[in-house]
Parts: structure tokens; C-alpha cells; sequence
């Protein structure tokens, strides 16, 4: 059976080598790059809500909330509250955010509802993907947030 699964392996070597490439370029032409363009146009204190941690957190250095709750352990209920009830989630997630106040968030455009109903988020840039086989979704934007807009 062992010899049967590498076998198995050994002829779809190619095709996971070329997922595997596919999904570094995903990650490249997104989370990457959008690290640089924090770098690159937000503040140096900019505090950020994101959806994907990872490369945008390690390249940008900046202060972070975690929409998803990998390290933000106490959003975690909320963001599997989605599974249930998205609107009560997405609500929920607002008022988190409300009381820490991150200057800019960086989500994928179907995560948060509240960025598209709030008039406190101003689209700032974007990012969408063509042929998306690993990133949360094929597009994450950059919001500002103005708070001052809110009671």
C-alpha cells in the first residue's frame, strides 16, 4: 500500500509543484504586495484591521487587529458565530473594531459587510486576483476609516 501512495505521488509531482507555484504567486501579487503598498503610502502608526495577517503584518511592521481571531482570541466566537448568523457576526465584528479604532482595514471585498453599508470607509486601493486558488477571496481592498464620522 506504501508503494502503491508513492507511486501515486511520484506521478503527480509535477501538478503539485505547479500548485504550490501558483499559490506563491497568489500570495506574491496580493498579501505582498500589499505589505509594500502599506509601506509605501499609509503612516508609519497606521493601525490596521486585517482579514490575512501573514505577509501584509511581517513586510508593513504596523499594529494589527485580526478579523479572522488567530491571534486576536477573543474575535474568534465572532468570526465562527458566521457559520450561524452572518449579519449578527458581521455586526458584532463592527462593534470590536468600533472601540479600537483601526485607521485602515484591509479585507477581502466579501468579508465585512459593514464596509460597504458604514460611511465611514473610504476605498483607498485594491487588489484582485485573475486566477485565485489560495487567498481567502480573488480581491482585498484597503479602506480608511474615518471615525469621526460615527457617534
Amino acid at each position: 500500500m506504501v508503494i502503491l501512495a508513492l507511486l501515486y505521488g511520484a506521478f503527480r509531482i509535477d501538478e503539485w509543484s505547479d500548485r504550490y507555484g501558483h499559490c506563491v504567486i497568489n500570495i506574491n501579487d496580493m498579501q505582498v504586495k500589499l505589505g509594500h503598498w502599506v509601506n509605501d503610502n499609509l503612516p508609519e502608526d497606521a493601525y490596521l484591521a486585517l482579514d490575512d495577517i501573514g505577509a501584509i503584518t511581517f513586510i508593513s511592521g504596523r499594529k494589527i487587529i485580526d478579523l479572522r481571531g488567530i491571534v486576536e482570541p477573543e474575535l474568534l466566537p465572532l468570526v465562527r458565530l458566521a457559520l450561524i448568523d452572518a449579519n449578527k457576526s458581521d455586526r458584532l465584528i463592527y462593534n470590536y473594531v468600533r472601540n479600537k479604532r483601526p485607521d485602515y482595514f484591509i479585507v477581502f471585498r466579501t468579508s465585512h459587510r459593514f464596509t460597504e453599508k458604514e460611511d465611514i470607509f473610504e476605498e483607498l486601493y485594491s487588489i484582485k486576483l485573475l486566477d485565485n486558488i489560495i487567498c481567502g477571496a480573488d480581491e482585498m481592498v484597503v479602506f480608511r476609516a474615518h471615525w469621526d464620522n460615527t457617534n
